[in-house]
């Protein structure tokens, strides 16, 4: 039997989503009666097909990069590529289909169009929860939250990251969805814990270094703030691409801030040596944003290294405050952040905490371990659909 996973964001290069949705596709192979997986998704790449593994196929739908800025643009060409998705995804005669969110526009095609025998719905964001305040906001996220109900109740299984999603789903549907919690492969856990540890005793210089998408959820406003103190020998390294790069590449050169360095989007291999570079490793997600849970911290924290993180109250601040080596201030907080900032560089991170740390997420946090109630579920609902 084949499975085909439909996402609007681009394979394998797709970020937070591409990693989650590639354990799905390798973990379902380990079914009996699953032979192959048909990944379609949206590529920059002009190559249609293309094989990921000899069971794993890459359908790719070419489309030109949008100004995320513009929303209603934005709009039309997402809904667009969410009906053009799940033609792609009919074509390859699948009885099951696993659609991922973020993009809630793929929520349409599922309430207009014929569903699969059995269709899995897996939010990895609720981003109509992000809506700030405001008649406009609150009207689009009842609507939103009304389209979600349409597309939950064609859905044989409903998957979620975290509590606090789940929270919501149920709130809206009345349906009990399946935990599948954002994480780190077992492979990557394995890769990132042999960065070389980088002692802080005697430090004449601190790399302070952020990786991952440089976008409205993360605020990196407070680092260019934080940069322009009088904090000596500090150098701030942003490493990816996203929607307010430009503007905060603008704002460094207006106000001839010296001390932060862009370096855009690198390839996967090259993030490891960013993070064997830094003394410390940055992230922040805005209080709109208060269900996620940015699955690049538990990268940082495979690799050994000080971290330090702007969270609001919420399942991610609740999962990271369990590590060693992990200052959170709340988000925005320019006073709190510096504090923070203060105790992690006068601080040492030792063997037997990153020992403890590796544990911790080898235990909870891997991937693969994080699938056997998905999984379970799965079969279930595969049997009494098919057989």
């Amino acid at each position: 039997m084949k499975v085909t996973i439909i996402t609007s964001f681009p394979f394998p290069n797709g970020k937070a989503t591409a990693n989650r949705m590639r354990i799905f596709a390798e973990e379902l192979l380990n079914n009996d009666y699953i032979d192959s997986i048909n990944i379609v998704c949206s590529s920059n790449d002009i190559n249609q097909h293309i094989n990921f593994t000899h069971n794993i196929k890459i359908i790719n739908l070419y489309r030109k990069p949008v100004n995320k800025n513009n929303y209603i643009l934005r709009a039309i060409k997402e809904l667009a590529l969410s009906i053009d998705l799940w033609q792609a995804a009919k074509k390859t005669n699948s009885d099951i289909f696993i659609v991922s969110i973020p993009s809630i526009l793929l929520f349409l095609p599922i309430i207009l169009f014929k569903k699969p025998k059995l269709l899995v719905l897996d939010i990895r964001d609720a981003v109509w929860t992000y809506f700030s305040k405001g008649f406009f906001n609150d009207s689009l996220k009842k609507i939103l939250e009304y389209l979600f109900k349409l597309a939950a109740k064609k859905a044989n299984i409903l998957s979620v990251t975290n509590k606090s999603e789940a929270l919501i789903v149920k709130n809206i549907q009345n349906i009990e969805p399946i935990i599948v919690p954002n994480g780190i492969s077992n492979k990557k856990l394995i890769e990132l814990s042999k960065v070389a540890i980088k002692s802080s005793v005697h430090i004449k210089s601190i790399n302070m270094t952020y990786i991952g998408n440089v976008g409205i959820a993360q605020e990196l406003d407070i680092l260019l703030s934080f940069s322009k103190k009088d904090i000596d020998n500090l150098s701030i390294n942003i490493v990816g691409d996203g929607a307010r790069l430009k503007h905060l590449k603008k704002r460094v050169e207006i106000e001839n801030i010296k001390n932060i360095n862009f370096f855009g989007a690198v390839p996967p291999e090259n993030v490891l040596k960013f993070m064997e570079n830094a003394d410390l490793l940055f992230a922040q997600i805005g209080s709109d944003f208060s269900s996620a849970v940015p699955t690049k911290i538990f990268e940082y924290i495979a690799s050994g290294r000080r971290i330090l993180l702007g969270l609001p109250d919420g399942p991610a601040k609740d999962i990271f405050k369990d590590f060693y080596g992990v200052e959170i201030f709340n988000t925005g907080d320019i006073y709190e952040f510096q504090e923070s900032y203060n105790r992690l560089i006068n601080s040492e991170l030792s063997d037997v905490e990153i020992k403890f740390n590796l544990n911790h997420l080898e235990t909870y946090y891997v991937r693969e371990k994080s699938m056997q109630d998905f999984l379970v579920r799965f079969d279930k609902s595969l049997n009494d659909l098919f057989f």
